[in-house]
């Protein structure tokens, strides 16, 4: 058993702030296929009354766009601040109750591993 006591702080603020800003970018596309297709039909109504729908429809889908943009880094920001929290959380937690156990096993593959010359404790599955 492996005990994880300690969660460097900067690595968890990266890795929230990729997932966050990913989640946001992968989710928020249909949702902007959605607004889009909304927009459309609401310019083509615009039609009537002789107002250029291809200028507001364009502006209206670059404004969607710089939003999508501008909400993907947000959620970045607010991602990397709430894994830099947690990972504080942790830290503490962990000088209380011991951190969390966790069992690794290390498997041998064909291709060189840079690890091959520590030597620990730990199982090695050989196939």
């Amino acid at each position: 058993m492996v005990v994880i006591r300690r969660i460097d702080v900067g690595s968890a603020a990266r890795v929230g702030a990729i997932l966050s800003g990913l989640t946001v970018a992968v989710l928020g596309l249909p949702v902007l296929l959605l607004q889009s297709l909304f927009l459309n039909v609401m310019t083509v109504s615009f039609n009537d009354a002789r107002v250029d729908s291809a200028l507001i429809g364009g502006s209206l889908l670059f404004s969607l766009i710089c939003g999508w943009l501008v909400f993907i880094v947000i959620s970045a920001i607010f991602g990397a601040i709430y894994f830099t929290v947690l990972g504080l959380l942790y830290n503490l937690t962990s000088t209380w109750v011991g951190g969390v156990r966790v069992e690794l096993m290390r498997v041998r593959t064909e291709i060189n591993d840079p690890f091959d010359e520590f030597d620990d404790d730990m199982p090695r599955k050989r196939g």
